[in-house]
């Protein structure tokens, strides 16, 4: 009897295309992060985190998202290095939500805006929160991983899906992370409770 094995392609590869025939609907998005989401509990259960920090654990077969279960591994802690980058606030008469860098350019008479809360150069070390390209949260660089690590990372495929975002490319992941906190004003067809 011939086995024929179904066909894998690599998360990334699949989002190079996966808008093509528009946005997913929710429930579509829904669908196809759920089985994730379930793999991940297991990991957990077991007493083992998720390997987001590899790209090339998350994959595509048959319209479903999944990892392999191969690479999962211990938790790590260094939550030391996290809590460095949330300076304790003096006084909150108000919170900053963002900073924004600005970017002119006289010749061509033109501005544009981008969010500090994205860090596209992995290689430079991080002075705040920020989010990285892909799906990986900023805690995996300084060497945390726990349950709540995954827990980010299945939030930001799921978020990137809802909203029709590739966030390895990085105008998607500049828009993501503007449009995050009132994804519904961005896309009416999102209904928040």
């Amino acid at each position: 009897m011939h086995h024929m094995e179904t066909s894998r392609i690599s998360f990334e590869a699949f989002l190079l295309t996966a808008f093509d025939q528009g946005d997913y609907s929710t429930d579509d998005a829904i669908a196809f992060v759920l089985p994730l989401c379930r793999k991940v509990l297991g990991f957990h259960e077991a007493g083992l985190v998720a390997p987001f920090e590899s790209a090339d654990a998350l994959f595509v077969r048959e319209r479903i998202l999944d990892m392999d279960e191969a690479l999962a591994h211990a938790p790590a802690v260094a939550l030391y290095r996290v809590e460095a980058l949330f300076p304790r606030p003096q006084s909150r008469p108000f919170e900053i939500v963002d900073t924004i860098r600005l970017r002119t350019d006289a010749g061509e008479g033109t501005t544009q805006t981008e969010t500090t809360q994205v860090q596209l150069n992995e290689k430079e070390p991080l002075q705040h929160p920020a989010y990285l390209p892909g799906y990986r949260s900023f805690e995996l660089s300084l060497g945390q991983h726990d349950p709540l690590t995954d827990i980010l990372c299945l939030g930001l495929i799921l978020g990137g899906m809802a909203l029709g975002q590739d966030l390895y490319d990085p105008d998607d992941l500049q828009y993501f992370a503007r449009t995050r906190t009132q994804p519904s004003f961005h896309h009416p067809r999102i209904i928040l409770p």
